[in-house]
């Protein structure tokens, strides 16, 4: 009887199992990239077809660092609007009919800055530091991509969710401030 050789013989059984162990965590590693990178194409389609709270934050922000003061602060949460000295001039920022508004020069009335805003408050914290919450409700990435694979008739139910951003600045030391 001819026994045949180890090179005539194919793979061993545990030569087979390590290669499937070996493509199983290939499998499970492209399948946590294919997760991930569907998770950041969602949270980029939505900051690119909406940066409007990110603006209206960093434009907040910006104010809070010109400003040289407060004017009427509270320790408590408020919403009232927020009366910022900047030196020469008052910014005011107030949410009025679900709108974020900002004005410059003291006017009661500003210009809508930031739509669908559904809360708004600000408090003033130890000497020099102001906190400015609000929430805006915006249409979920699934909206925004179903509305880019669905024929242009048909209109996609809205999928609004809701962002809090927390604005927390300290005084750029004016006066006072």
């Amino acid at each position: 009887m001819n026994r045949p050789s180890r090179s005539q013989a194919g793979f061993s059984l545990i030569e087979l199992m390590l290669a499937l162990v070996i493509l199983l965590l290939v499998v499970l590693l492209s399948a946590e990239l294919m997760v991930e990178s569907a998770r950041l194409v969602q949270h980029s389609a939505r900051r690119a077809l909406d940066a409007r709270p990110e603006i209206a934050a960093e434009t907040l922000r910006s104010d809070l660092r010109a400003a040289r003061g407060v004017i009427g602060s509270s320790d408590l949460w408020t919403s009232e609007p927020l009366r910022l000295n900047t030196g020469g001039q008052v910014v005011l920022w107030a949410a009025e009919d679900r709108y974020l508004t900002r004005s410059i020069g003291g006017s009661e009335r500003g210009r809508p800055y930031l739509d669908r805003t559904t809360m708004w408050r600000w408090r003033t914290r130890a000497p020099r530091r102001v906190e400015v919450e609000f929430s805006v409700e915006l249409p979920g990435a699934e909206t925004y991509l179903r509305l880019a694979t669905r024929p242009r008739l048909q209109r996609p139910s809205p999928g609004y969710r809701t962002v809090r951003l927390l604005v927390g600045m300290r005084g750029a030391g004016g006066s006072g401030w």
